[in-house]
């Protein structure tokens, strides 16, 4: 393989803004910052899953070199109207978690809860002076190989920690003396409780990033992309599909599940579209196993929990003291829901304030004291924002939203569908504004969006443009 292939060209030294910026110095910095932020971006994308006091120092050395490379800009070159416009939700949405810590419960938990959210404001500067130009294909290409292994990554460090918890856990004995058999169906069917409270299973959240990262790996093969020329990095993209659909499907989240599902069946639709007939038929054979795992594995869980519910909701009619509730009905959720009316309806306008876990907790107590399990939050998002925000929060928050799905439709790419799809069936079903993943799947993926959205900044995805050379700067 040639030094200068695919990927050595998304970090090569050059100038986004040929013949333009008198200084030769200024020229250089600009092209030396703008390569070392697509090494940071790609440093981003593989390492999304460290903890946040790691992964917090990365994003605060890419946030520096997205200023220095700002600075280099020629005059005129920076963000616009439309760009800020872009952001705009995002900074009123952390001022309003600012303001909302005067008023909360726990000024304590508000300050960490708004540490922790900063990244909102953060992400943004990620994308200062990013032009049409400055997403090269090589470019797009790094970032996309980066995340894609940053997810394989991340999905074997979980799987090491939960063997290392199986061989080490007392508790866990049982399992291992009943064989190896017994103890892999254990070990993929329920993950749960080898983490020993470690939250290190593969849950909703993570769910969302490597189903991305698979339709990004096929939508690329779909079309053909030049990195899918060599027979050995076709092989690696489809081990990386295989892993990333074992994973999705042995997950403890359905919603990624049923997410995964209807990826696959996009996929199989833009193969028909770009007639691909082979990989149509490929894909084929991949929905019918996917069917009839679902049916074993989504069918199976949505019917339990059905079965659980109506159980659930028998004890209750019967009048029995002991209340029998059970995490695999659908009651929970309503409960949390319920619990969150209430305290809507008593601050309907600002909320509750930032950093109320505890207040809600204590809520969900007074309301179902029988309940054995204890939730912290309502396990919707709009009804989050509602409640810690009041009315003023939700709409920022469905301005992000609208904005998002403008920049959808706007981008013509399937790929920010698959992503407004996920983030539309997490909103209603849990809340993931405040997590490490969340930043990297909300955030990050929105300005990505925007950029290709905007009609001053748009990417490339033909093949005769992903096959030129990239242009260096003169000195």
């Amino acid at each position: 393989m040639k030094l200068r292939s695919a990927l050595w060209e998304g970090i090569l030294l050059q100038d986004v803004y040929p013949g333009t910026g008198g200084n030769i110095y200024v020229r250089f910095f600009r092209g030396l910052f703008a390569s070392l932020q697509v090494i940071a971006m790609g440093l981003l994308a593989a390492f999304f899953w460290l903890p946040w006091n790691v992964y917090s120092y990365l994003l605060g050395v890419c946030v520096g070199i997205s200023v220095a490379y700002w600075l280099c800009l020629p005059k005129g070159k920076a963000f616009g109207r439309r760009e800020w416009g872009a952001f705009l939700p995002w900074i009123l949405l952390y001022l309003l978690f600012l303001v909302s810590i005067s008023y909360s419960a726990d000024v304590g938990a508000g300050w960490r809860a708004c540490g922790r959210s900063l990244s909102m404001i953060l992400y943004p500067v990620l994308f200062l002076g990013m032009k049409r130009d400055f997403f090269t294909p090589g470019r797009l290409r790094l970032l996309a190989v980066c995340f894609v292994a940053g997810c394989l990554l991340e999905c074997l460090v979980k799987w090491g920690i939960m063997v290392d918890v199986f061989l080490s856990n007392p508790d866990l004995e049982p399992y291992r003396q009943r064989g190896w058999k017994v103890a892999l169906n254990q070990f993929l069917s329920y993950q749960g409780p080898y983490m020993a409270g470690k939250e290190l299973m593969h849950t909703t959240y993570e769910a969302l990033l490597l189903n991305f990262a698979f339709a990004l790996t096929g939508m690329a093969w779909i079309r053909e992309d030049a990195f899918f020329k060599s027979p050995g990095r076709r092989w690696a993209a489809w081990l990386a599909m295989a892993v990333l659909a074992f994973v999705l499907l042995t997950s403890n989240s359905k919603i990624g599940q049923v997410l995964f599902f209807c990826t696959v069946l996009i996929l199989w639709v833009q193969t028909l579209i770009h007639k691909k007939y082979r990989k149509t038929l490929g894909l084929s054979g991949v929905l019918v196993l996917l069917g009839g795992l679902a049916m074993l594995t989504i069918g199976k869980g949505v019917t339990n929990r059905v079965k659980k519910t109506w159980e659930s909701v028998q004890t209750l009619q019967i009048g029995s003291k002991e209340a029998v509730f059970d995490d695999l009905s659908a009651l929970p959720r309503l409960y949390c829901w319920k619990t969150a009316a209430t305290l809507i309806q008593e601050h309907p306008w600002l909320g509750i304030g930032i950093g109320s876990r505890q207040v809600f907790s204590e809520r969900f107590q007074q309301l179902y004291p029988d309940y054995r399990v204890v939730y912290w939050h309502p396990h919707n998002q709009f009804l989050a924002i509602l409640m810690t925000h009041g009315v003023v929060g939700l709409l920022l928050f469905l301005w992000f939203l609208f904005k998002a799905f403008v920049y959808l439709c706007r981008a013509r790419n399937v790929l920010w569908w698959i992503w407004g799809l996920g983030l539309l069936m997490v909103c209603m079903t849990d809340v993931f504004i405040y997590g490490v993943y969340g930043y990297m799947y909300m955030w990050g993926l929105y300005g990505l969006a925007a950029m290709e959205a905007s009609p001053r900044h748009k990417f490339v995805h033909s093949q005769a443009e992903c096959d030129r050379p990239v242009q260096r700067g003169r000195a």
